[in-house]
């Protein structure tokens, strides 16, 4: 019988639970990226070329070391790491919720160092959180899954193929061997793709729930020709890659599984799997059969990878990574296993974790006399001190373990089941027409925003549903909260606006309580009250890489042409224009929070790109509209304010740069400094807006114009507006109050309602310009019978 595994180290250093693993078929050498935004280094001092000071190593258990960290370059949490092979010492790969992929050049010795390690390159072009890394053995390709639907295969760091056929986020990517750029793929989608020089070449279908982690199997197992998927549907599921057929479903895991690893042959073959069950698997090659259950004293095992001399290792929720063994050369001391036996028996094991068991029914401790049926079987059993005990069978050590004491309504059959735990309430989320609907658990008494994110990170679906997720528990629970919510995302650093006609609130003005993604289910007959509206409003959405390549082209037409060659941006200027967008793509997904301002050079050719002809201008402002959120430059409001005063050139010109213009200024009331900017120029640029007017702007372009005009009226609100400033904006909106699209009235009617509600502008109105603005509201909800929502929102001040 194959030895079992056992725990050989503990090693500890991240802050947050650690996402991903990935090892060096060079020795015993591990990496690891965290939640912490970090990744880090362990390696065991025998490994080749591994020169190590004595005072400077940190040891951990079972005679690790932690070597370099990985930091400072990515905003927020560190989702994958992979070792790539290539010259020297080969590179590390992270990627990370900025939507950054950076390359790190391996030195000779991971010694700590005090010189900080810097990215070789960075790879730009995911739309959102990179969630997933491969890369072939020879170190050429390395592959690429995000959030917005589409993997990435890259070559000598240059981006080859965009992978475009799932419908929902891409969670795994596995790059297969050989010449022919053969790529698989897992989806939130339930499928599992095969590519080929960028093309889709089959679709494996069955699995019933997202698709997590991929692996290939070695050439022991099937010849080569197999892999493994597995995910939220708590299977693992063998393929063939010749026939697209599946050859064994292997069943064990009782929750969604996240990460899966093969074991090499030359260390016996074979695959491991890490889930949520606090489980790491281990499945025999040669009939699929679980060999062996590791249980972690940890909620969630995030990351499984198997080393080069045959070890595992598991990084999991609790910011540890547990390095297990076969080999009696490198298990733990004595100590430090019966520490950790001791860990995982106090582990506290909700009962939802089990089932629903009568207490009463329970055997005693003599029930342990009995072998279980198989690896990893779970009973409970009653101790003589009357606690309830969980304990797991292994058929390598042929003995039952405790794996905890169960918590928590033994014996309560009034919860509902999903996916091996009890819960109060189990919603059906539909998220998208066609699509299987999702489940959104949730027990009386839990924090909505906790209930909600996990069930986002889940599903791999935007933080920006937090809001609408957090309101329909409330509401489809009786947990009603009615007023402004004071909820700042942790991820955005701000309750902005996210789409839609409606500011992001939990008071929504529809009174909003069914599906969060439909709006099927119960009404709500009490509707908060929206006003005054105290959260500034802004436009975040971006495509960086394609603004990037649109100035790119333009700035090759200006040099072209002689007579605008010196508008041009030299080889030093382009390269600051590359620093400045992989500044703003970090500091996008945080808006107002940015971590530095923005350096003279990338100031300077932010400034410049406003100076291009009319019809160059619109990539060089759409720029600016990010950096207003992040690092807003005070020299550029003269350039904004002739953009809005200018009526020359063709009308299409006009109506994309006042457009984007207008949406630079509304996003200028985000960070504090553009805040006080706008704030102590109101005069001049409400004036500016009132002399423009409406004539020759676009749709959008009013929406953009309402936008800064109720921004300006959450000043008010704040006793922080001019009054001269209040009479002009009350011009402007006359004009947009006899809009004839929904969204331009209702953010209009908004401005207007914070206006008249707030004592120290409205003191100063004389009765019948109040008067007449309350007419023109409600004009304005008459014209537009369809929108209910501006009906509710009139009645508040102008009734």
């Amino acid at each position: 019988m194959t030895k079992p595994f056992r725990l050989s180290s503990t090693l500890a250093g991240h802050g947050s639970d650690v996402r991903s693993l990935s090892s060096s078929p060079t020795g015993p050498v591990l990496f690891s990226s965290s939640r912490d935004g970090t990744a880090r280094s362990w390696y065991r001092p025998s490994a080749a070329a591994m020169d190590v000071d004595g005072e400077s190593k940190k040891e951990q258990g079972g005679g690790w070391i932690e070597g370099l960290s990985f930091t400072g370059q990515h905003e927020g949490f560190v989702n994958a790491v992979q070792w790539v092979g290539g010259d020297g010492d080969g590179y590390l790969v992270t990627a990370g919720q900025d939507k950054l992929i950076h390359v790190w050049p391996l030195p000779s010795s991971l010694a700590p160092s005090d010189t900080p390690l810097t990215p070789s390159h960075m790879l730009i072009g995911h739309e959102a959180n990179v969630c997933a890394l491969g890369a072939s053995k020879d170190g050429k390709t390395i592959v690429s899954g995000s959030w917005d639907k589409t993997a990435k295969v890259w070559k000598d760091f240059q981006l080859t193929y965009t992978l475009e056929g799932h419908e929902q986020s891409v969670w795994a990517v596995l790059a297969l061997e050989g010449d022919e750029d053969l790529v698989l793929t897992g989806a939130a989608d339930n499928l599992v793709k095969l590519w080929k020089g960028g093309k889709a070449l089959r679709t494996f279908s069955g699995h019933t729930q997202a698709v997590r982690a991929l692996a290939k199997l070695d050439a022991g197992v099937g010849g080569g020709d197999l892999f493994a998927s597995a995910g939220n549907d708590a299977s693992i599921r063998l393929w063939s890659l010749t026939t697209g057929e599946a050859v064994h479903v292997l069943y064990g895991h009782d929750s969604f599984i996240y990460s899966l690893s093969p074991i090499p042959d030359s260390a016996g073959g074979g695959l491991i799997s890490g889930g949520e069950d606090r489980t790491m698997r281990v499945w025999r090659a040669a009939d699929g059969e679980c060999e062996q259950t590791l249980v972690i004293p940890a909620i969630s095992v995030w990351a499984v990878t198997c080393l080069s001399n045959g070890d595992i290792a598991a990084g999991t929720s609790d910011g540890l990574v547990r390095v297990f063994t076969r080999s009696e050369d490198r298990v733990a001391s004595a100590e430090a296993l019966s520490d950790y036996d001791v860990q995982v028996s106090k582990t506290q094991v909700n009962s939802s974790q089990i089932g629903d068991v009568k207490k009463d029914n329970l055997p005693g401790l003599e029930a342990l006399d009995t072998p279980g049926k198989k690896d990893g079987a779970v009973i409970m059993v009653k101790a003589p001190d009357g606690t309830v005990e969980a304990h797991s069978w292994s058929n390598g050590e042929r003995s039952w373990t405790k794996i905890g004491e169960v918590t928590g309504g033994v014996g309560s059959s009034q919860k509902q089941m999903y996916m091996g735990q009890e819960y109060d309430h189990v919603f059906d989320v539909d998220f998208k027409d066609g699509a299987p609907k999702l489940k959104l658990p949730y027990n009386n008494g839990q924090n909505a925003y906790e209930a909600a994110q996990k069930f986002l990170f889940a599903n791999e679906l935007p933080l920006e549903y937090t809001e609408q997720i957090v309101e329909f528990i409330d509401k489809n629970t009786g947990n009603v909260t009615l007023g402004a919510s004071d909820y700042v995302d942790p991820y955005t650093g701000a309750s902005r606006y996210t789409g839609g006609g409606v500011p992001t609130q939990r008071s929504s003005s529809q009174g909003f309580s069914g599906d969060p993604f439909t709006g099927g289910g119960r009404t709500i007959s009490k509707t908060p009250k929206i006003l005054p509206h105290k959260t500034f409003l802004s436009f975040t959405s971006a495509n960086l890489p394609a603004l990037r390549s649109k100035l790119g082209q333009l700035n090759d037409e200006l040099a072209a042409a002689e007579s605008t060659s010196s508008l041009a941006l030299s080889p030093s200027e382009i390269t600051s224009l590359d620093s400045l967008v992989a500044y703003l793509l970090i500091a996008n997904a945080t808006p107002g929070k940015a971590s530095r301002s923005l350096n003279e050079a990338e100031t300077a050719v932010a400034l410049k790109l406003l100076q291009w002809p009319s019809a160059q201008r619109f990539p060089g402002l759409d720029l600016l509209r990010l950096i207003s959120l992040a690092s807003p430059l005070l020299k550029s409001l003269p350039s904004l304010l002739e953009v809005v005063h200018s009526t020359s050139g063709p009308a299409k010109e006009q109506e994309t740069n006042s457009m984007l213009a207008f949406r630079a200024l509304a996003n200028l009331f985000v960070p504090a400094s553009g805040k006080s900017l706008v704030k102590d120029e109101a005069v001049l640029i409400t004036e500016a807006l009132k002399s423009r007017g409406v004539a020759g702007v676009s749709k959008l372009g009013k929406v953009a114009l309402a936008t800064i005009a109720l921004n300006y009226s959450v000043l008010a609100v704040d006793k922080s507006l001019d009054a001269a400033a209040g009479q002009s904006l009350l011009d402007v909106l006359v004009d947009l109050l006899g809009d004839a699209d929904g969204e331009v009235v209702y953010r209009s009617i908004m401005a207007l309602g914070n206006l008249l509600l707030s004592p120290s502008f409205a003191s100063s109105l004389p009765s019948s310009t109040v008067t007449r603005f309350k007419t023109l509201a409600k004009d304005a909800s008459k014209r537009l019978p369809a929108e209910a929502r501006i009906k509710v929102l009139v009645a508040e001040f102008a009734v």
